[in-house]
């Protein structure tokens, strides 16, 4: 009868432990799950902000160009 009382308690402290690591297993899962998130989303963001940059960059060049070609129009109609 010991012996049974024995090994109903240690079956219901190793049910126990199971639990445990379960959870603990879980909340692990859980955190690394909302740091992907949350590292994703920081790099949606640099994304976003090279791209900005990139456009205003590409914006600089356009302008450029166009102020050059001006000044070359200029230039030609007073050689004319």
């Amino acid at each position: 009868q010991k012996e049974g009382e024995l090994m109903r308690a240690k079956a219901a402290d190793d049910l126990q432990v199971e639990r445990e690591m379960d959870a603990a297993r879980m909340a692990t899962e859980k955190a690394a799950r909302e740091e992907s998130m949350r590292l994703n989303d920081y790099l949606k963001e640099l994304k976003k902000e090279e791209a900005r940059i990139e456009a205003e960059e590409d914006e600089k060049m356009r302008k450029y160009a166009i102020a050059k070609e001006k000044l070359l129009i200029a230039r030609r109609a007073r050689e004319e």
